[in-house]
């Protein structure tokens, strides 16, 4: 519902970045980490990485600094002229994952992000979620089995049975 992709069954769902004449938020607003990852093959890790920003700002602009930096701090920047396909499923989860970050946006929903790591890129995925989008003042909603991610979050919600509770960090 907050992508804007699900109307709610009752009521209203609103959020300073969502408005209605552009059609729902945008990349540098909201961006998702699905649990399908969505990379394109016919496109390089770089290039997967890039896409909004491409999107955004046209083609020129797709290989600059940022999507370097995100290459390198999700440890991808030795794959970054493979085809997704030439990669593992942790380094397309992160390069998916690094793709949500490239435009910092206002918030990231992420679905699963650390299901396909090993132990040492949980923690490195979880870090990086949390430096690049919250100390940077925007939010970043988690759906997760990992209890790994409790360490680094500011609050902590619990579905179970359609029964939503709040626990501590």
């Amino acid at each position: 519902m907050l992508a804007g992709w699900e109307p709610p069954d009752a009521g209203e769902l609103t959020w300073a970045a969502a408005p209605a004449a552009r059609g729902g938020p945008g990349w540098s607003e909201l961006a998702t980490v699905p649990q399908a990852l969505g990379l394109l093959d016919d496109l390089t890790v770089r290039e997967n990485v890039a896409l909004p920003v491409r999107l955004r700002l046209g083609p020129r602009r797709a290989t600059e600094g940022r999507t370097e930096e995100l290459l390198g701090l999700f440890g991808l920047a030795e794959l970054a002229d493979r085809s997704p396909s030439e990669t593992s499923l942790g380094q397309q989860q992160r390069a998916a994952v690094a793709r949500a970050l490239v435009l910092t946006p206002q918030l990231v929903l992420a679905d699963e992000p650390s299901a396909h790591q090993d132990a040492a890129w949980v923690h490195d995925v979880f870090a990086a979620l949390r430096q690049v989008v919250h100390d940077r003042g925007a939010a970043c909603l988690v759906a997760t089995h990992d209890p790994d991610a409790l360490a680094f979050a500011d609050r902590v919600l619990r579905l179970a049975d359609g029964e939503l509770t709040e626990r501590a960090p």
